[in-house]
């Protein structure tokens, strides 16, 4: 009797995997494009604000802040009035500050944050005028180096949480005389991408029965067929 070369079990993981493969590679291509674009969309949003609120300031005014003492004059609540305004209306930004650079070392110079909020370990939040950043991250350093707007496109740890961060710089007759950092805290950033994740997850849930499905399809067909052609051989005589 001619031997049978069917494997139904085989064979329907084969196409099951078969299918798996493709349709995960489909919307993995379409998932990766949507979160790029939903990042690009966020970077320059984040980029837009941070350039607006650069308008506010006084460049010349802010030259003039050199020492914590000043925090408590007029000097001072005018440069910080509209940052705080700012910050008040939009409950995405986490930080907004100015710094300067001296020599090497980067300082805080500018911070709306109210002197009465702390941190988890009691710490305060506020950074007044001079306060060295040495968590300073690469983009803010960048940014003094090469008087260029900067975004962290991957979220990063300093002393005051993890955030994503645009740094534009501040000039004054086309001299640059600072930075102005504009933060939204990593868990704003993460829940923003969040409906694209969870989608991609049911999608790929999804994927993973359909492939099942058509594994079984494959195996209850293939196993059909070897019956049947075992009980149609059974009842064919032999030459």
């Amino acid at each position: 009797m001619m031997k049978l070369r069917i494997f139904p079990r085989m064979e329907g993981g084969v196409v099951a995997l078969f299918v798996l493969s493709i349709l995960q590679f489909v919307t993995y291509f379409v998932y990766s494009h949507a979160l790029n674009g939903l990042k690009e969309e966020i970077f320059e949003g984040l980029q837009r604000t941070t350039m607006v609120l650069r308008t506010l300031l006084d460049t010349e005014a802010h030259q003039q802040l050199t020492d914590r003492s000043q925090e408590s004059t007029l000097l001072y609540q005018d440069q910080i009035t509209p940052l705080k305004a700012a910050q008040a209306s939009d409950s995405t930004l986490e930080f907004v500050y100015t710094m300067v650079q001296r020599d090497t070392t980067i300082y805080f110079i500018l911070d709306p944050t109210d002197s009465t909020e702390l941190d988890d370990t009691g710490a305060g939040l506020k950074s007044h005028i001079m306060d060295p950043y040495p968590g300073a991250s690469f983009e803010v350093k960048e940014c003094f180096r090469t008087q260029e707007i900067t975004i962290t496109e991957e979220v990063y740890e300093d002393q005051w949480g993890q955030h994503i961060s645009c740094f534009v710089p501040i000039l004054h007759n086309s001299e640059m005389v600072g930075v102005l950092g504009v933060d939204i805290s990593a868990k704003t950033y993460q829940e923003r991408l969040e409906p694209i994740k969870n989608a991609y997850r049911r999608t790929a849930i999804t994927i993973f029965c359909i492939a099942y499905i058509a594994g079984l399809i494959m195996w209850f067909l293939r196993r059909f067929q070897h019956s049947l052609i075992k009980k149609v051989l059974a009842f064919t005589p032999e030459p």
